[in-house]
């Protein structure tokens, strides 16, 4: 009479085959293989080169280990055959406080069934230094051109910083579904990040800017914005309004006045 064989006992939870050590040396082969035949590395050496910062992947300026772009993440979903869908998170807009902030979910699946792999989220905002100025020409008062810094309107930077935050998303998403973390890392930069595509650099030869087009920040006026006991307080003669938003310089909801864009902390008019 045979008896029955036995499995052995496993303190394991999770099931672990020969198989699956196979599957992953393949995959970790191919990504190997992958990365050293088909991806380009960004060159930040030459700040003068047309083709500065431009690639798969690169160490930026200032880190450590190599970062993957968008590009390169790109071609690791064609090589698994995946695919990628956003969502928004989160958004607020506040045109008086001039800020803007978009959180997008990144969710990267298998194309063949369906079957998400990893998602990531990741933010981007019109107070990060290469959205929140930009560089411009103006005239000054006596009539020489110069290049002076002005605060970039926030909405000239929405649509940026939508596709910015999808792009950060989709990054974090693509290196957690393929493990690419052995090789790469995803930092607050990267490629775009690195080239300051919203500052807007005017050429002497264009035409001059009124200044009233540019969205700098005016002077107080000379008339010290007045209070009153029963409303906001006044200023440029009309009453301020009340920000429904808290402002990041300030850390609180100031008040605000339309016509000349000046602030002032609610605790100075109480």
């Amino acid at each position: 009479m045979s008896k029955a064989v036995v499995p052995e006992k496993s303190d394991s939870l999770i099931p672990i085959s020969q198989n699956s050590l196979a599957e992953m040396k393949r995959h970790r082969a191919l990504l190997a293989k992958f990365v050293k035949s088909q991806l380009v590395e960004a060159d930040f050496k030459n700040k003068d080169s047309k083709s500065y910062g431009e690639g798969d992947y690169g160490v930026i300026p200032g880190t450590k280990k190599n970062c993957l772009f968008k590009q390169g993440a790109e071609k690791l979903m064609r090589l698994f055959s995946l695919g990628v869908r956003f969502k928004i998170i989160d958004k607020d807009i506040d045109r008086y406080a001039n800020f803007a902030i978009y959180t997008y979910e990144a969710e990267v699946y298998l194309v063949k069934t369906g079957q998400v792999l990893a998602t990531c989220q990741a933010t981007a905002n019109s107070q990060e230094v290469k959205y929140k100025e930009r560089t411009e020409w103006i005239t000054n008062d006596r009539g020489v051109r110069e290049q002076v810094k002005v605060e970039t309107p926030v909405f000239d930077v929405i649509n940026t910083l939508q596709k910015m935050a999808q792009k950060r998303a989709m990054v974090g998403a693509v290196i957690l579904a393929t493990g690419a973390s052995e090789y790469f890392s995803q930092d607050v930069l990267d490629g775009e990040d690195v080239i300051d595509t919203t500052a807007r650099d005017v050429t002497p030869n264009e035409e001059p800017k009124k200044k009233a087009a540019s969205f700098t920040r005016p002077a107080k006026p000379a008339e010290t914005p007045k209070t009153e006991q029963s409303g906001p307080p006044v200023c440029c003669g009309q009453p301020m309004i009340l920000s429904k938003y808290v402002d990041p310089a300030l850390g609180h909801k100031p008040w605000y006045c339309m016509q000349c864009r000046t602030k002032l902390p609610a605790e100075e008019a109480s």
